[in-house]
């Protein structure tokens, strides 16, 4: 972050990067993630087994989702 970025944070509004671990992905980069394609992650998304953001129109997932996924027991997630 720039030095002079703190002048233009609002009070009282939080910050975009409040959990800079949980960044928003493109379902290109979940698939990478998870080594799956693309299209298991939209499968995923319609199923409800993984949530999405729109961002300026664009859908995105949280990394924290991801993670969540991964640990919450792949195994299942899958089939």
């Amino acid at each position: 972050m720039p030095p002079n970025a703190q002048s233009f944070k609002k009070p009282g509004i939080p910050s975009i990067n409040a959990n800079p671990s949980d960044r928003p992905l493109r379902a290109t980069e979940v698939a990478q993630v998870l080594a799956i394609s693309t299209r298991l992650v939209w499968r995923f998304r319609s199923e409800g087994k993984l949530t999405s953001v729109q961002i300026a129109g664009a859908t995105r997932f949280r990394q924290s989702d991801v993670e969540r996924l991964i640990v919450s027991g792949t195994e299942g997630a899958w089939r």
